[in-house]
């Protein structure tokens, strides 16, 4: 039956089909010739030696997005999953046994803040007169960022005010697509045979790849002295907000941390504009985790 590799660009579908007995990678093939290629799915058909991969590709004049693959892609071709920023901070929160190490409410909002960076860092929006602003409404090819995209339209609302609009349902999304990449696992069970409780470790019971990727890059940039990457910048400005650095970064001192991810948050972007909007969607998250945690105080 062979193997086929289904490609897209600018809705141009092209089948590229190859014998069964050919030595060749699918994925890697996708890659190869479409760099900027998503691979959302994969389905394994009837015989093994079949495999079809669906890409998207961004184009040239758009930023690339991490490559996001489900279950059976994930299984086959662990390297290929790639997330996104609220993915990474998303596996940062969840220890191995799959319990959160932070309040959700805090991790709600640092999600909506990992939304709105994204879309800053792929050019869609900017904050201007303290505002948020589409300036390019392309999708990305990421549904829920550019469900989020959609969603601010025309609306020119406060990081802050976007920041509590986004982070409803939210963290079940992508707790969903890290379930449905095999990334995670969902275990569902009762305290005291009444109170249900569910967790999210790891599928394959050890840390998950791309939470190893993500700490070992954080902990490069922490150890580092010199400017990072913007996307490391951005996750590093993430786990400030939330206040994630003892999760983070276990066994380093909590003072010289947070001092390089300040440092960090205020040297490593392309431009001045960029770090403004980041400064401002931080600034949000900060703001609704702090009143989120006064008003779970008031009402205990």
């Amino acid at each position: 039956m062979g193997i086929e590799v289904d490609t897209a660009a600018r809705g141009d579908h092209r089948l590229v089909r190859y014998p069964a007995d050919r030595d060749i990678d699918p994925v890697r093939h996708s890659m190869a010739r479409f760099p900027m290629a998503r691979i959302p799915w994969a389905r394994d058909h009837s015989t093994p030696s079949s495999l079809v991969f669906h890409g998207r590709s961004a184009g040239p004049e758009q930023l690339p997005l991490p490559i996001f693959t489900t279950s059976v892609a994930a299984r086959i071709y662990p390297w290929a999953v790639k997330i996104n920023l609220a993915e990474e901070l998303l596996l940062l929160a969840y220890d191995d046994a799959g319990s959160l190490k932070i309040s959700g409410q805090s991790l709600d909002y640092g999600l909506a803040g990992a939304l709105l960076m994204e879309l800053t860092l792929a050019g869609r929006v900017d904050v201007a007169d303290k505002r948020v602003a589409v300036i390019d409404s392309r999708p990305t090819g990421d549904p829920v960022i550019d469900g989020a995209l959609a969603r601010i339209g025309t609306e020119r609302r406060k990081p802050q005010d976007w920041v509590t609009r986004l982070s409803k349902g939210l963290r079940d999304q992508y707790l969903h697509r890290m379930v449905d990449a095999g990334v995670l696992r969902r275990d569902q069970h009762k305290v005291l045979w009444i109170f249900p409780r569910t967790h999210y470790p790891a599928a394959t019971g050890a840390q998950a790849a791309p939470e190893t990727e993500t700490r070992q890059r954080l902990l490069a940039a922490v150890n580092g002295g010199g400017p990072v990457d913007p996307r490391t910048a951005a996750l590093c400005s993430l786990v400030r907000a939330v206040r994630l650095e003892a999760v983070a970064f276990p066994g380093l001192p909590k003072r010289q941390v947070r001092e390089r991810l300040r440092a960090i948050s205020d040297a490593s972007w392309p431009a001045d504009a960029v770090r403004k909007a980041i400064e401002a969607v931080e600034a949000a998250v900060i703001a609704g985790a702090i009143a989120a945690s006064a008003a779970a105080v008031t009402a205990s």
